[in-house]
């Protein structure tokens, strides 16, 4: 894995950790598609995942990331990481987290 890969994960995980929106919306193209497996919510564009991180970083306000592993083969990239914070309240829409 490049060198120039390695700053960008790293750069975006400290974004994720900053809580910096804007700053993790640069990593994704206007048309993306961003999944959150987990709790099974969808953003279908840079609007609606700036909307799904600030109910993120709302919810779980002192959220903090820790890369544990990246990993590359082609154009293919995957990271392993460890969420922790603590949990607020919950923004999710009842009909996903029940």
């Amino acid at each position: 894995m490049t060198t120039d890969v390695k700053k960008m994960v790293n750069e975006y995980m400290a974004a994720w950790n900053a809580h910096d929106i804007n700053k993790i919306l640069s990593f994704f193209a206007d048309g993306c598609v961003f999944e959150d497996l987990a709790l099974g919510v969808v953003s279908n564009d840079k609007k609606e995942l700036a909307a799904f991180l600030h109910s993120r970083f709302v919810d779980i306000p002192n959220v903090k990331f820790d890369l544990k592993s990246v990993f590359g083969s082609g154009a293919w990239l995957g990271m392993e990481w460890v969420m922790s914070g603590t949990f607020a309240h919950s923004s999710i829409p009842r009909s996903v987290s029940e």
